[in-house]
């Protein structure tokens, strides 16, 4: 019984990683659709088939290791997920609108779900690897918004 709780907090964990991808590709899709430089409209589609390939890996996992598993209580409401929410949603507003601020906290944010994820989750090992290499490929293209965020700001700050 204590394993079948453990399998389905793990469940949740993985859904709310799935939910946060999905998202993710998304925001990024829709981003590239509107994104007037070409090097931008190339960084947001890479970032959105990164999260296209976690939702694969964590699909194979939740398929392989926990398929036959029902979980107790719905998806939506997993924490992790619901705290990921809160703070994306912090950074949402008119505050930071532009939009690589936007992503940029956005990142951070789905990365500190990941820190989340793991501190919590008594999954698998193979799961928490999978886990950790996700977050450190967030962590790469959190960098790669930074640098273009960084780049942007000093354009708008050069005397005209």
């Amino acid at each position: 019984m204590e394993l079948m709780k453990k399998a389905d907090a793990t469940v949740v964990m993985l859904h709310d990683l799935l939910k946060i991808n999905t998202d993710r590709v998304e925001r990024y899709k829709r981003a590239s659709y509107g994104a007037l430089a070409a090097e931008l409209k190339s960084i947001f589609y890479v970032i959105a088939d990164e999260s296209r390939k976690n939702i694969t890996d964590i699909t194979r996992v939740i398929m392989k290791y926990y398929g036959k598993i029902q979980l107790n209580k719905p998806v939506h409401n997993g924490k992790i997920y619901r705290a990921w929410q809160d703070v994306k949603s912090k950074f949402s507003g008119t505050l930071h609108n532009n939009l690589l601020n936007s992503f940029e906290f956005g990142e951070m944010a789905a990365i500190a779900a990941y820190t989340m994820a793991k501190i919590d989750s008594s999954a698998q090992p193979v799961v928490l690897e999978m886990v950790e290499r996700q977050q450190e490929s967030m962590k790469a293209s959190l960098e790669v918004i930074k640098s273009y965020r960084q780049a942007y700001d000093g354009l708008e700050k050069v005397p005209q």
